[in-house]
């Protein structure tokens, strides 16, 4: 009789004592809690007794709806809950990820979990106990679909599980040992992973029932290891591998008010800053708005969140450059859009979303400003296409894009499936060139003539050089020389130097908005002032345009007005700079396929203002034997150019009656 208690006291304290788990106490200090007090008033409390609002008419009693010491299903541990059956669960997928989504099964501990958070099963039924009734509930005795914890069946915007951490992608692994982020038997990652349904406050701001402090998402970075792609020494987002992503320190406020007015944005965790929401500041790992990736909204609405000059965040506003301006990068809505998956090189539909050229779990801020043609850090690692035309493509692994120009290139560049979308002229009038140039790969890396960009030119500057007009350094929108840009034979140029905001900090003290091609009231996102004749006339014959300084001011913040004024490239530019625009007869990319003999100084003509002559040569300019000499064969603004084989000094200027 003796031993039958013993054995009865052991069958009775030994799960007890299993119930049990290590909780820090107010001081810190580890201290032994059972899972029944854990439990007791918290979400998954069901007893009648319990402070939650979903829990049952009668029965005070804990764990019996979960658990039962006789006749459980098949499934540890001890399950007394009735699972779903005869569902099909639509599983989360993604173009980044690297492991095949299963359907749930019965092995699977998160089953468990779907028995009550799938909404198919009745809160109160049990294998063991029967039907229980609950309160607050619908008639089906089902989890109130108001409820945020009813996932139904659709888990395809829910972060995966019954999935183990695939070692081919490089930025997952496996938690560590001693992690309170752990896989199960298997080696899958299930709910139980990420969340202990016993204790619901041990992250007392979420009171999510998380297994650890979820502040600055530890949870998440058990296992997703940020540090990017071939670009790892230069950025990740914790600073593993280099500088610690911005996103990652960020110490502005973001909270439940930072959403612009969208219910599904804005802190979801209880945390308040950037810095403490972590990951979950753009993703939500639970009915994301936007399934793929997790993502908590469209792209720009997720930036917007904080970047939308909101007096809480106190950053910049990116999104009134998108929405206040006149030009922009098609950046806004639903489409297009980017898929972190795409090749740089076959990018099937033209988009310009922000993560296309930001990466928010790396970009940070330069310590010092970059050299041309180098990244600024809140461009590193993303995709590009290098000046040869081959892809830099961290997914793939050839390596992140290494020159701000590859950015541009993956759209502004040749590519058979990313045609020319209808209505782009809403960006500015577009010249229709001699030699077509809109493959700013192929123009940039001209032979013949070409803004240098990717490479320099190696001419000589300024009086008595071979660019007579170069200034010694660029000057800022109030004409002071900017003292980190110097200019050069030697020096090269960023895209941003000509494509910027035209209010942004880029033009020097006294302008606060932010820099960059998002948006400007310029045509063509351009920073200042360039004046494009438009097409009002029969080419040859169009009007001619009155000059004013101010319609020019791009051009001169590298070139000196004065030395093109006063004629020093040719006798007779200013004559030229009188009647048209510098986009009439310059290509201020470059000109791809030209040759030195006719396309030297980015000479390419616009067939909207220029034609052939009267004897119907042309148009065409023929660089002479010595310097600044050259002549023109076209008829341009009336005026009907003969002049073969003479200087500049002496071309004849006819005008046509």
């Amino acid at each position: 009789m003796k031993r039958l208690s013993l054995a009865w006291l052991l069958i009775c304290f030994v799960p007890c004592a299993a119930l049990a788990q290590m909780q820090p106490n107010a001081a810190g200090v580890p201290v032994q809690q059972s899972r029944i007090s854990m439990l007791k008033n918290s979400s998954h409390d069901f007893s009648v007794n319990s402070s939650a609002t979903l829990k049952a008419a009668t029965i005070n009693a804990q764990c019996l709806f979960c658990h039962t010491a006789h006749k459980a299903q098949p499934a540890a541990p001890l399950w007394n809950h009735t699972l779903s059956t005869g569902v099909t669960y639509q599983v989360y997928q993604s173009t980044t990820l690297f492991a095949t989504m299963p359907q749930p099964q019965t092995t699977d501990s998160s089953k468990l979990c779907f028995s009550c958070h799938d909404g198919t099963v009745a809160l109160g039924d049990t294998v063991n106990n029967g039907q229980i009734p609950f309160q607050n509930v619908p008639a089906n005795q089902y989890m109130p679909t108001t409820v945020p914890a009813d996932f139904g069946l659709n888990l395809s915007n829910h972060h995966p599980i019954a999935i183990s951490v695939n070692s081919a992608n490089p930025q997952v692994r496996q938690p560590q040992n001693g992690d309170q982020v752990r896989a199960d038997g298997n080696g899958l990652m299930q709910c139980t992973s990420c969340h202990d349904p016993h204790n619901e406050t041990i992250d007392p701001v979420e009171n999510k029932f998380l297994v650890k402090s979820n502040s600055a998402t530890a949870i998440c970075l058990s296992c997703h290891d940020l540090k990017g792609g071939a670009g790892a020494n230069l950025w990740s987002w914790s600073g593993d591998a280099g500088t610690a992503s911005s996103h990652q320190s960020a110490a502005n406020v973001y909270n439940t008010q930072t959403n612009g007015g969208i219910t599904w944005l804005g802190a979801h965790t209880g945390y308040t800053t950037t810095m403490t929401n972590g990951c979950e500041a753009c993703h939500n790992p639970h009915a994301a708005h936007t399934a793929s990736q997790l993502m908590k909204g469209e792209t720009d609405q997720v930036c917007f969140q904080c970047h939308d000059g909101n007096v809480l965040t106190q950053l910049w506003n990116l999104k009134s450059q998108f929405t206040a301006k006149m030009y922009i990068h098609p950046s806004l809505g639903v489409q297009p859009g980017h898929d972190p998956d795409e090749a740089p090189g076959a990018i099937l539909t033209r988009h310009a979303s922000c993560d296309d050229c930001h990466n928010a779990h790396g970009t940070h801020t330069n310590p010092t400003p970059p050299v041309p043609p180098q990244l600024s850090a809140s461009l590193l690692g993303v995709s590009g296409i290098a000046i040869d035309g081959s892809p830099h493509d961290p997914r793939r692994g050839t390596g992140d894009a290494l020159y701000e120009y590859e950015l541009c290139l993956k759209c502004h560049s040749y590519n058979p499936n990313k045609p020319q979308v209808p209505g782009y002229q809403a960006y500015g009038p577009l010249p229709n060139r001699l030699i077509p140039s809109t493959d700013m790969r192929q123009a940039i890396s001209s032979g013949a003539s070409w803004h240098p960009v990717s490479s320099p030119r190696g001419l000589t500057a300024g009086p008595g050089g071979a660019v007579p007009s170069l200034l010694p350094a660029m000057v800022n929108g109030s004409g002071t020389p900017m003292s980190n840009r110097p200019l050069s034979g030697a020096a090269q140029i960023y895209c941003v130097d000509c494509h910027s905001n035209d209010t942004g900090r880029n033009l020097g003290p006294g302008n606060t908005d932010p820099p960059g091609p998002h948006g400007s009231g310029v045509i063509h996102i351009l920073e200042r002032a360039y004046t494009i004749e438009s097409a009002t006339g029969t080419p040859g014959t169009t009007p001619n345009i009155p000059y004013a300084s101010s319609d020019y001011q791009l051009c001169f913040k590298c070139h000196s007005e004065q030395s093109l004024l006063r004629n020093d490239s040719f006798p007779n530019h200013s004559d030229h700079m009188a009647i048209a625009s510098c986009a009439t007869c310059h290509d201020p990319h470059g000109v791809p396929n030209g040759t030195t003999l006719n396309n030297s100084s980015l000479i390419n003509f616009d067939l909207n203002i220029v034609a052939p002559n009267s004897a119907a040569a042309g148009p065409v300019w023929t660089k002479g034997s010595t310097p600044f000499s050259g002549s023109c064969n076209l008829l341009c603004h009336g005026y009907d150019h003969n002049s073969s084989n003479a200087t500049y000094g002496n071309f004849h200027m006819i005008r046509r009656r």
